[in-house]
């Protein structure tokens, strides 16, 4: 039985990956197959703030998650 916290933590990384694919592939990442043309664009700020935040939170989650299974501070 898988635990709460991976199937949450899987389930961010799939809609990055999608976000990422849509976005990243058609917009920023100037290729063959993409809308862009000429330069790529500028990844905004708020796509790595909002990234480290995510990882933050999947590690704090994940610190809280398994202290609680072990019993620690309960």
């Amino acid at each position: 039985m898988r635990s709460i916290w991976l199937n949450a933590s899987g389930s961010l990384a799939a809609i990055a990956s999608v976000v990422m694919t849509y976005f990243g592939v058609n917009y920023f990442l100037s290729g063959l197959h993409s809308y862009a043309s000429g330069d790529a664009a500028q990844v905004p700020d708020w796509v790595f703030i909002g990234s480290g935040m995510a990882l933050a939170l999947i590690i704090v989650s994940g610190l809280v998650s398994r202290s609680k299974k072990w019993g620690v501070g309960a």
